[in-house]
């Protein structure tokens, strides 16, 4: 049975926890500040009320948002600690300058919003470096002309710089495709797919599964830092790829992947391999 589309949102209960813990972060530093409203009636500056408690709603909207995201527990989880620590290191830094003004003498107006705002505007700062390492390993290096080797290490075939383009790809000889029966669209969209490298050792591996079915685990065996690149980019392009045009089968929640190309796609990937060679 196929699965749902990967561009749709599918998570689950596991992986809504973790957009869950930066909205509930966000929500109790509201709760905070709402109490210390209560608490110093007279001596809380309005503009520094409402400062806080943007910074707070900043919080609760980008958890919500990642409750409603395809992102995977274990990113979400990196995520959530990495707004931890910016809670905690500036939570210190706030304490210590605290604690250095007593000591010297010197004279904070408010030390209680100095607190707030630099604690909120960890969690804030956290959560920005934590997405920013979630995304960052996507985007190649415009300036490396081998912007792909490094993201697909566990690709054991070493691709020449010969290798056709994609329109290279829509010049086959007509010889070998005439007897592939398929609609034109449809092999277009095939061309377009076996022109990606990626793709290609996807379904190459896929093919050669037993039964093949194959984990994204096992696509991206190897060095552990490439092998998180390499799987970001397999889950959010390379997969939903190969979903779109019917040729595997992809779970996100479980990392299932599941060759189900038709015969004729098998006759087109010959045909190409041999042309690359």
């Amino acid at each position: 049975m196929r699965v749902t589309h990967p561009d749709l949102t599918v998570t689950d209960g596991e992986s809504r926890t973790g957009g869950r813990v930066i909205a509930l972060i966000g929500l109790l530093l509201s709760m905070v500040v709402i109490i210390d409203l209560f608490l110093r009636a007279e001596s809380v500056w309005f503009p520094e009320f409402i400062i806080e408690m943007t910074l707070s709603a900043m919080l609760v909207f980008v958890g919500y948002r990642l409750t409603r995201s395809d992102l995977d527990a274990t990113t979400l989880r990196r995520v959530d600690v990495s707004c931890l620590k910016g809670m905690v290191a500036l939570g210190i830094f706030a304490a210590g300058v605290i604690v250095t003004a007593k000591v010297s003498g010197w004279h904070i107006a408010n030390p209680y919003f100095l607190a707030q705002t630099l604690v909120t505007s960890g969690a804030l700062l956290g959560l920005v470096v934590g997405i920013a390492g979630l995304v960052g390993p996507l985007r190649p290096d415009p300036g490396d002309s081998r912007d792909e080797s490094d993201a697909s290490s566990a690709d054991p075939e070493e691709v020449p710089s010969t290798e056709p383009t994609d329109s290279a790809l829509t010049r086959l000889p007509t010889a070998d495709v005439d007897d592939i029966d398929v609609p034109s669209g449809v092999m277009d969209d095939w061309l377009d797919v076996l022109a990606d490298r990626r793709c290609r050792y996807v379904l190459r591996m896929a093919m050669d599964a037993p039964d093949g079915v194959l984990t994204v685990e096992e696509l991206t065996s190897g060095d552990e830092l490439r092998s998180m690149s390499l799987e970001a980019n397999l889950r959010h392009v390379t997969l939903p790829k190969l979903w779109d045009v019917h040729l595997i089968d992809y779970d996100d929640r479980t990392g299932t992947v599941r060759y189900d190309a038709p015969p004729a796609f098998e006759t087109l990937f010959e045909v190409v391999e041999r042309y690359r060679q």
